[in-house]
């Protein structure tokens, strides 16, 4: 028997190298959302943990502890009607597990490691161990997804079941029976959050856009029975609600409070502003992969390339609803991570094709309208940064940054002129340099500064944003993959950059977590032990914004619009003005607030929490009543 070739022994050890990177993140990402995991959550730009994971647990907590919830509150009743199905797996988790902030966590938990398993159960079969590895791997130490992976919200929880609709969607056989099965996974997700539900939208695009080649009929079908499981579903339980809350048009505004849409300038300027970096990042990615998805259209239909296109629908719809939903908080970018680094995996066996690469693609572009249309394609991320940088300098020199109409006009020229030159000049050279080279290069180059000197003007990054890096790395790696990919296919060498790719960006967001792991707090523990020891169970604690405190309590909870007794004790998060009066209350207490180094920059106001009690009240354990001034 002969002995394998070279090339073969190569490839299964590249495979075995690439294998050992995902298994090792795997673990470390294991450890990264399991570890320390009562600490307080560290996130540089969104503090709303510590009220959210109160409200997102109320239901079972309180009826687990006092066998009764009271949804007069508006922050009580819309959090359950926004996911009942958290509230209730927060329940049995309680009931099973007891009450306490830990248990709450570990859902999330669970559903985090879910995530990373379907991937791989998805993905292994239909683009093969080395792409699926580079995915998981990338999944599993993502700085948001390990985040999102240690609170007690429903994020992680409708991520996982997100994927496991889209894996039923895109996956072959694309049969109708998978297109409804899609359907009652996506509906489970909006039941875990409801403000997901435009993800109805996105998916239905998936369904449309990954059907069979030459069918549209099948497509459409599909569509529709994807559609079925998800509104049969809803109109039931907004029936229920009704009867049960007594109001279905109330019920139904506080669902469409979150949907209404923003301004054209508002949609339009998350080009432009943003609280950190990712904004120009996730749309830069996206860009990419649109840029990449029309270079490689001639090539044939595959289960890469529909994994890839559909995944590319998911990404894009998502940063279309950022742009245009009035109510779309910073957080809620993690929803786009999945299916970018998803396209990443499948776009990686696409440029690894040796019958339709990117030379190939390229090249084989006609002249005319089509060639200036893929021109426009690539340049677009180019225009964009050109015209944001350019505003941004105006308005720090004190210059007029211009309304929606400059900014539209300036994007829009800018493209047009880029185009027409990369028409002109049509070339493999031409097209990496406008389409990959100087974006990769402006957004690398502005993430460094904005990282080592903490520069604010161009598109606001904090220092410290670990996915700003992403950037770092990614520019020179996938340049260099692409270079090396013009100069025809090398799977050694491909597979050593693809690893060097996760490899970076393993380093540093494992860093990243691990740095705040090192830093971290247990504020609230400490809050807590202040509250147990002056009051006696049972007692009714008006809270608005840090509700997380109390889930380790007996004590019951009282958000604004709370109909049971005046509330002898306020927990408060300071800041101008106050949520609530505190006419009549003394202040007893005073902590640090938990808060990322981004929020005190931001907002140094809100870095305390405070207790208040009646003045009535006998002074609680430790109050130094000070004598009224005359």
């Amino acid at each position: 028997m002969a002995p394998p070739s070279p090339r073969i022994v190569n490839a299964r050890s590249n495979h075995f190298a690439v294998g050992l990177v995902a298994v090792a993140a795997v673990l470390v990402g294991v450890v990264l959302r399991i570890a320390y995991l009562g600490a307080d959550p560290s996130y540089p730009s969104w503090i709303g943990w510590l009220g959210d994971e109160g409200r997102w647990t109320q239901v079972g907590r309180e009826w687990m502890l006092f066998g009764a919830v009271d949804l007069n509150a508006p922050l009580s009743r819309s959090h359950l009607i926004l996911g009942p199905l958290f509230q209730a797996i927060q329940a049995v988790a309680f009931r099973v597990f007891g009450v306490g902030i830990v248990v709450a966590r570990w859902v999330s938990v669970l559903a985090g490691l879910t995530l990373i398993a379907t991937a791989w159960w998805f993905l292994r079969p239909r683009v093969g161990t080395w792409a699926a590895a580079v995915v998981v791997a990338l999944l599993a130490v993502h700085p948001d997804l390990v985040f999102f992976s240690r609170v007690a919200i429903p994020e992680m929880a409708s991520l996982a079941l997100q994927l496991l609709g889209f894996a039923l969607l895109v996956g072959a056989p694309r049969t109708r029976g998978r297109a409804f099965g899609a359907g009652v996974a996506v509906a489970v997700a909006m039941g875990l959050k409801g403000t997901v539900a435009p993800l109805l939208i996105v998916f239905m695009a998936v369904a449309v856009g990954t059907g069979r080649p030459g069918d549209p009929a099948s497509r459409w079908s599909r569509c529709g029975l994807f559609v079925v499981p998800i509104l049969g579903p809803a109109l039931v339980f907004l029936l229920a609600i009704g009867a049960t809350m007594g109001s279905l048009q109330g019920s139904i505004g506080d669902i469409l409070q979150f949907a209404q849409l923003d301004s054209l300038y508002g949609a339009f300027s998350v080009l432009y502003v943003g609280e950190w970096t990712i904004r120009a990042n996730v749309l830069l990615a996206a860009l990419w992969s649109v840029g990449v998805a029309l270079a490689l259209s001639g090539a044939p239909d595959s289960e890469e390339r529909t994994l890839f296109t559909g995944a590319l629908i998911w990404a894009a719809g998502w940063i279309a609803l950022s742009s245009a939903l009035l109510y779309f908080p910073e957080r809620y970018v993690v929803h786009v991570h999945v299916p970018l680094v998803l396209a990443l995996g499948a776009g990686l066996v696409l440029l690894r094709s040796q019958e339709h690469g990117l030379r190939t693609a390229i090249e084989g572009v006609a002249r005319g309208r089509r060639r200036w249309v893929f021109a426009a394609a690539f340049v677009v991320p180019l225009a964009i940064q050109i015209t944001a940088a350019g505003f941004s300098w105006a308005a720090a020199a004190g210059l007029s940054a211009g309304g929606m109409r400059e900014h539209a006009g300036a994007v829009t020229l800018v493209t047009l002129l880029l185009a027409t030159w990369l028409a002109a000049r049509w070339s493999v050279g031409a097209v990496l340099l406008a389409g990959f080279a100087l974006p990769l290069g402006m957004a690398t180059a502005w993430s460094a500064v904005d990282l080592l000197e903490g520069f604010q003007v161009y598109w606001g990054g904090g220092a410290g944003d670990a996915m700003a890096w992403a950037w770092v790395f990614g520019a020179a790696i996938v340049g260099a993959l692409l270079a090396l990919r013009l100069q025809g296919p090398d799977g050694s060498r491909v597979h050593r950059l693809v690893l060097a790719y996760v490899g970076a960006l393993a380093i540093v967001w494992v860093a990243d977590r691990v740095d705040r792991l090192n830093r971290r707090t247990y504020a609230l523990d400490e809050i807590r032990a202040s509250l147990v020891d002056r009051y006696p169970e049972g007692s009714v604690i008006r809270v608005q914004a840090a509700s997380s405190v109390l889930i380790d309590t007996r004590f019951r909870v009282a958000y604004p619009g709370w109909d049971g007794p005046a509330p002898d004790i306020l927990l408060a998060l300071e800041h101008e003005p106050p949520y609530f009066d505190v006419t009549g209350y003394r202040e007893v207490a005073e902590f640090g607030a938990p808060f990322g180094p981004r929020h005190y920059y931001d907002n140094p106001v809100w870095d305390r929490i405070r207790i208040y009690e009646r003045v009535e009240m006998s002074p609680s354990p430790g109050v130094v009543v000070r004598p009224e001034s005359p």
